[in-house]
């Protein structure tokens, strides 16, 4: 069984918060493209923080739960293990 990656990450500014699923977290990050939305467009290149799964079932149902938190939660999340938002290296 493949492990699976749910990651958070961010923009230059760290003001946007992208969470994800991925088989291939090194390959998903470097890929990374702008998401375009009706005002703006973002691009969240950084890597900040992710949970290694061996079960697609745990790691869709915790994406599904990030998703829906609060901006103020994941910050709390990242922050234990990422204080200062830095963008981690794979």
């Amino acid at each position: 069984m493949r492990k699976c990656y749910v990651y958070i990450s961010v923009n230059d500014c760290r003001t946007s918060f992208f969470t994800g699923l991925t088989d291939d977290l090194r390959k998903k990050i470097s890929n990374h493209t702008p998401v375009i939305t009706q005002t703006k467009t973002t691009s969240s290149k950084h890597l900040v923080y992710y949970e290694t799964f061996m079960n697609l079932k745990q790691a869709i149902k915790r994406e599904r739960q990030l998703r829906n938190w609060k901006v103020g939660w994941k910050l709390t999340l990242i922050k234990r293990l990422n204080p200062e938002l830095k963008a981690l290296e794979m």
